[in-house]
């Protein structure tokens, strides 16, 4: 198998192409249902739902991810995949359909990213700030207008 750690500074295990979250997926679900391993239990208040999932899928996800760690099919998380610092700790996912392409990331930019539609100027930032050829946080194209966040923008904060 090859390393699907962090080789470089922008190559991760997802952009491998030996790496199938699918079959990873099923080797977890796999285990858990043999009871190979623990299921960790969550010891928070239920999440909200986030992109049309449940708070109780959110969790199942969280749950999957836990296991392919400690069953050493998932890198543990050591650097934030945005801003490249070290740990990460935390894991974040769009689709919890595949809780496995879960992106290692920092408390901070957790955050950030959490409020990127209460606070579009600190993510386009972040983006801006971070952003590198085929991250799976696409920067933002070309500069926001300061006032308006929008491109193209024809108020006059833009063309000063």
């Amino acid at each position: 198998m090859t390393n699907l750690g962090l080789d470089n500074e922008h190559k991760w295990y997802w952009n491998d192409p030996s790496w199938n979250d699918r079959a990873i997926e099923q080797k977890v679900d796999e285990a858990i249902r043999l009871k190979c391993v623990a299921l960790p239990i969550w010891k928070w208040k239920a999440p909200k739902d986030y992109n049309g999932f449940s708070g109780q899928e959110r969790i199942a996800g969280w749950q999957k991810v836990k296991v392919a760690i400690k069953l050493g099919l998932l890198p543990a998380p050591k650097r934030c995949s945005i801003c490249l610092k070290s740990p990460a700790g935390q894991m974040h996912n769009e689709d919890y359909s595949r809780p496995l392409q879960a992106k290692p990331i920092c408390p901070s930019c957790h955050r950030i990213l959490h409020q990127r539609f209460r606070h579009p100027r600190s993510w386009s930032n972040l983006q801006q700030l971070h952003g590198y050829p085929g991250a799976w946080f696409p920067p933002v194209p070309g500069s926001a207008c300061p006032r308006h966040l929008t491109r193209p923008c024809l108020c006059r904060a833009s063309t000063r």
